[in-house]
């Protein structure tokens, strides 16, 4: 395994004469279903003069830095696999200029330029001059991945899209996740939240929650195969709101998603907390963490407190020991792997400004 270090630009405008002639490959690339956070892919590469070689390559993570495995293997395998495993596909052409590479997409990404700089090791990014030519291109190292291109171009298809390719293309909207245990405030927070910021943030209700009142699917509480699998749909699921909410924040002009829990909640409720998660879920708690710009936990009601919301509101099961258990279980299920903004009660008013004050930290506005 090595470290990939690089940066990727999407170029909107570009002179043919800077790469025309630069040497060059041709690309398909297939990808498998993996677990989020995790690609893995066959590469065919045809390079002139006619040469042909094919490699599998899992990458984890995202951003400038990401482990990444690549090995040969034979031509035969690779087209099996290109052809009948690959749930997403793309094709490009590279072309080589300098330290640049220009990749310049086929198909239904057409139109489509990606340009790549690789950095080694000892260099420090920064240091590293830009090209001339790059001048006006949009730096998309954080979100945009060949993964989510070759996603859209499965999506395409044969079609012609209505809009220019760049307006599906993923954008940096930062999704908020706010987590607190029974009667930490969090769902008064919400709603709170909600009639200030309606009109710049997405809001994403608790996935856990839908699936339990309003599709009647109840986790078993002495059955570990029926845990795991309630887990692993959960998870499946609380994917999907989330993806499904940016495409809706970027279509409605929002500035952020704000989330009632993320992924990383599940752990709380499960005898091994995280590394049962992870071990259920096929997943790194490190990269589902890494996924949200902000998380923000609010801490538990004092006992006095608590049992006033507990009275008014028979649905309440929990008592206070237990209530207090399972906010600071959520609270460890995140800190390990990102800073957690905590918020505590001294009077409502003071803690929901703490949320409020949190929340618009993470998208500026």
């Amino acid at each position: 395994m090595q470290i990939e270090r690089e940066r990727r630009w999407l170029v909107t405008s570009l002179d043919p004469k800077v790469y025309r002639d630069a040497p060059r490959k041709h690309f398909q690339q297939g990808y498998f279903n993996t677990v989020p956070g995790e690609s893995l892919r066959v590469r065919i590469i045809e390079e002139e003069p006619i040469k042909l070689e094919a490699k599998m390559t899992h990458k984890r993570g995202k951003g400038q830095s990401r482990p990444e495995t690549e090995v040969s293997i034979p031509m035969k395998a690779a087209v099996e696999l290109y052809e009948y495993c690959c749930s997403d596909k793309l094709e490009k052409t590279r072309y080589f200029v300098g330290r640049c590479e220009i990749d310049v997409f086929h198909g239904p990404l057409k139109g489509l330029m990606l340009v790549e700089i690789e950095y080694r090791e000892d260099e420090k990014i920064e240091d590293v001059p830009l090209p001339d030519w790059l001048e006006g291109a949009v730096e998309v190292t954080e979100s945009i991945s060949n993964l989510m291109l070759a996603k859209l171009a499965t999506i395409l298809g044969d079609s012609t899209p209505p809009k220019p390719l760049h307006h599906y293309l993923p954008s940096p909207i930062p999704m908020i996740v706010l987590t607190g245990g029974p009667g930490s405030g969090k769902t008064t927070a919400m709603e709170a939240l909600k009639k200030e910021f309606g009109n710049e943030i997405k809001f994403v209700p608790e996935a856990a929650t839908i699936l339990i009142s309003q599709v009647g699917i109840v986790p078993p509480s002495d059955d570990p195969v029926g845990i795991a699998r309630f887990q692993q749909t959960l998870l499946r699921i609380q994917r999907a709101f989330e993806e499904a909410a940016v495409d809706q924040a970027i279509r409605d002009g929002k500035k952020a998603v704000l989330l009632d829990r993320g992924t990383l909640d599940s752990a709380a409720y499960l005898d091994g907390g995280v590394k049962d998660l992870e071990r259920i879920c096929s997943i790194k708690a490190h990269d589902e963490a890494a996924r949200y710009a902000r998380v923000i936990w609010l801490a538990p009601a004092p006992e006095s407190v608590y049992e006033d919301i507990r009275s008014n509101n028979p649905a309440r099961r929990e008592d206070h020991a237990e209530a207090y258990r399972l906010g600071h279980a959520l609270f460890f299920s995140w800190s390990p792997y990102t800073v957690v903004k905590s918020a505590k009660l001294d009077g409502w008013a003071h803690k929901y400004e703490q949320v409020r004050s949190y929340v618009l930290g993470a998208f500026g506005s």
